[in-house]
């Protein structure tokens, strides 16, 4: 194993560090031809990038017939001081992120929810972070707002986004979603952040 620029060597390319998100994620034993097709590159891209890694022990391969399976190592030490955490923690990044920030604001919501780009996976660098909370009744929902609008400046210096708040009351969304306005639709294809799943809250 290598141990100066040890990173560096190991993901020298985007591909390489897809790939080995990838064999972290779903640690799975696979040939390179499945490896490739499951990420969306070429088999010579990923064939080139599996050795690789192979030869620094990052990657197990073996031979099952007439194909090679490649796993990654999770006793490597640089996978398990160095590429396994950082890819966890980017995988939690943004939850992690929010349920840090928004605890307190949290606590007057009946749910927190992460909807649009990000919670899709499909945010650019400058994308608002969009968040719905689902509250109560209109008193909490003005409570609400001036809390957000005070973690609104330290949530851009820190992140480099905007906070994109999103507030309705239990009688606002469900009027919403009898319209069938489409931010109803994203919001409940989101990720909950605090509180229970709103299709429990509106039920009662």
């Amino acid at each position: 194993m290598l141990y100066n620029n040890a990173v560096y060597e190991i993901i020298k390319t985007p591909l390489a560090f897809k790939l080995l998100r990838y064999m972290i994620l779903y640690e799975t034993e696979q040939t390179g031809r499945e490896t490739a097709r499951n990420i969306g590159i070429s088999f010579v891209h990923a064939h080139r990038i599996l050795e690789g890694l192979v030869k620094q022990g990052i990657v197990i391969k073996r031979k099952a017939g007439k194909a090679n399976l490649f796993k990654i190592n999770q006793k490597h030490e640089t996978v398990k001081r160095i590429i396994q955490p950082l890819v966890l923690e980017e995988k939690g990044l943004a939850k992690n992120i929010l349920t840090a920030k928004l605890e307190l604001a949290a606590k007057k919501a009946l749910s927190v929810v992460l909807y649009g780009s990000v919670s899709e996976g499909k945010e650019g660098p400058d994308s608002d972070v969009d968040v719905f909370f689902l509250v109560k009744d209109s008193q909490t929902k003005e409570i609400l707002k001036e809390k957000l609008s005070e973690l609104a400046e330290d949530f851009a210096i820190s992140t480099g986004n905007r906070l994109d708040s999103l507030i309705l009351t239990v009688a606002e969304y469900l009027k919403e979603k009898n319209n069938k306005k489409g931010v109803v639709e994203s919001i409940e294809k989101g990720e909950l952040l605090f509180g229970k799943p709103i299709g429990e809250v509106i039920q009662k």
